[in-house]
């Protein structure tokens, strides 16, 4: 038994150049879509917030149009300068600020929603927020809407900024959040707007205000640098704008590939039920989101499953989604699931891909193992320390030292992932290579170290919001929506 490390993979930018640090890719080449007809030559934004969020959202979005230093440390790997936003560098769009697109919430109205009763406050600050939504959207429709949440708010349920959170172990449990949620209830509550929503902390763009957020479950970590942060801002507004900052590297002959991600959900209204989520992504990112059937939990192993008829129709509706918005199906696919495929499971998923006319379709179990990996000196196994066991299950290190930050840049010691094959038509070093890939597609972090595949940790962000919606209400096939 022998582990070896898996190279980095590249990623594919501008004119087809590749990088294996989407942030230098940006800079040096811009991204994948530049000169297409789908990037966004100039991206309208929306801004709702109190007067003093919107006057400091404005000037740091302002000074975000030219390039921010590099954070003054020895790993240029890790903390590389931020080109601008602008039309002539980086992303190469430009950021367009309407007042007419700007709404201000009273301090008042605020000061009210703080003295009632933790949810009384989730249930009329998502009031006052989607009523000014609304109102912001009838305006003059924008790209984006950039909601500022006060301080006052911020215990109701806000995560952290986008870059900073730890990912979610994989496991196969029903996705939830603690608390009132009222980042997710407001994303549910707006999608019928049909506007995507970045929503920010005021220390984003204001380092005074660092350390004075409430929520009584954060604990402040530090800032990032100022060019991180913008880096992580703009990548996920250029994305939700409706444009493909990168993609995965694709040999020409490989076969066009799809890749589902299934997660399940408790339905607010019915706690007893668990509901799957698929999320159908390209080696674009591409997604599509489609809500599933019931799940119900083994009494053999304890974990989530689907019936054969509902794992059918589940894949067969994310395979259609995916032909609406493709045009053609794929040739092969991948699930990926973070519990264990059953035999009703394999059955229904693999009659759903012959009946659609595909061949390949593989079925990988995602999991946390307990086994962990130990390499001499000070610094944990590197990020791609691969190792089999078995012809059909491997440990891999999504997570871990990183050759080119010359460092570890996490915070706590890293776990790999472990990966197990239901039905297989590679060896698992394929597989592997290909989950390094998709731990890349993240456009809520410029960071390439993700720990999970994007099928993944999309479907498990598509859930959180997505059980707040009612059994008939509109559900936005688009992930830019739930990110």
């Amino acid at each position: 038994m022998r582990a070896e490390v898996i190279e980095e993979p590249s990623l594919e930018f501008a004119g087809g150049a590749r990088h294996l640090d989407c942030r230098f890719g940006i800079a040096e080449y811009g991204p994948v879509d530049l000169g297409t007809e789908g990037a966004p030559p100039a991206i309208r934004v929306g801004l709702l917030g109190d007067r003093r969020s919107l006057d400091g959202l404005n000037r740091w979005l302002e000074s975000c149009r030219t390039a921010i230093d590099a954070k003054q440390r020895d790993r240029p790997g890790l903390w590389p300068q931020f080109p601008g936003f602008s039309s002539g560098v980086g992303y190469h769009t430009d950021l367009v600020l309407d007042p007419r697109l700007q709404r201000e919430i009273k301090g008042a109205e605020l000061q009210r929603i703080e003295s009632l009763r933790p949810q009384q406050r989730v249930d009329e600050a998502l009031e006052v927020y989607l009523a000014e939504l609304e109102a912001l959207v009838q305006q003059g429709r924008p790209d984006v809407v950039i909601c500022d949440i006060p301080e006052i708010l911020q215990d109701l349920g806000v995560p952290e900024p986008a870059g900073e959170a730890e990912e979610p172990e994989a496991s196969g449990s029903v996705v939830s959040r603690s608390g009132p949620a009222f980042h997710d209830l407001l994303k549910a509550g707006a999608m019928r707007l049909r506007v995507p929503l970045q929503l920010v902390r005021g220390s984003t763009y204001d380092s005074s205000r660092v350390g004075r957020q409430r929520r009584r479950s954060w604990k402040p970590r530090g800032r990032e640098d100022e060019a991180t942060i913008a880096w992580n801002f703009f990548t996920a507004l250029y994305y939700k704008a409706g444009g493909t900052p990168w993609r995965m590297v694709r040999r020409s002959s490989e076969l066009d590939v799809c890749f589902v991600g299934v997660a399940f959900y408790q339905e607010v209204e019915r706690r007893s039920t668990a509901t799957s989520v698929a999320q159908v992504y390209n080696e674009r990112g591409d997604g599509v989101v489609v809500r599933g059937g019931p799940a119900k939990r083994s009494n053999r192993d304890r974990q989530l499953h689907l019936t054969k008829d509902d794992a059918a129709a589940g894949l067969t509706c994310a395979l259609t989604a995916y032909k609406d918005e493709h045009r053609h199906v794929p040739a092969r696919i991948v699930v990926h699931k973070t519990s264990a495929f059953d035999d009703a499971e394999k059955e229904g998923m693999l009659a759903a891909a012959t009946a659609l006319g595909i061949d390949g379709c593989e079925l990988i179990w995602v999991t946390t193992p307990t086994t962990r990996l130990y390499r001499e000196g000070y610094h944990p196994p590197r990020r791609g320390t691969f190792l089999a066991l078995g012809e059909e299950e491997c440990l891999l290190y999504t997570r871990g030292s990183v050759e080119w930050y010359e460092t570890y840049p996490g915070m706590y010691v890293p776990s790999p992932i472990s990966l197990r094959g239901a039905v297989l038509e590679r060896g698992m070093l394929d597989v592997a290579e290909e989950v390094m890939s998709l731990s890349k597609m993240n456009w809520n972090s410029t960071r390439f170290d993700g720990r999970l595949p994007v099928s993944l940790r999309t479907a498990r962000q598509v859930a959180d919001i997505i059980k707040h919606l009612g059994p008939d209400s509109y559900v936005e096939p688009t992930y830019a929506y739930y990110m």
